[in-house]
């Protein structure tokens, strides 16, 4: 089990270009030995953070 200590949010998004295709990651996930499609997704790790603030540096570091 993993647990994550002093996370307060946790946010994920669908991002669609402007000609309507979606953005998805490909990440390798040590649990399943194995890469996996995902949307970006990242924790809030910060209390009270803003969502969109999250939202932001997550897609600037994984798309």
């Amino acid at each position: 089990m993993i647990v994550r200590n002093k996370v307060n949010d946790i946010i994920a998004v669908l991002p669609v270009t402007s000609d309507n295709k979606v953005i998805l990651i490909k990440q390798f996930r040590i649990p399943l030995a194995r890469d996996v499609i995902e949307v970006p997704a990242g924790l809030g790790d910060k209390p009270n953070e803003n969502p969109l603030a999250i939202l932001d540096r997550e897609l600037k570091e994984e798309v």
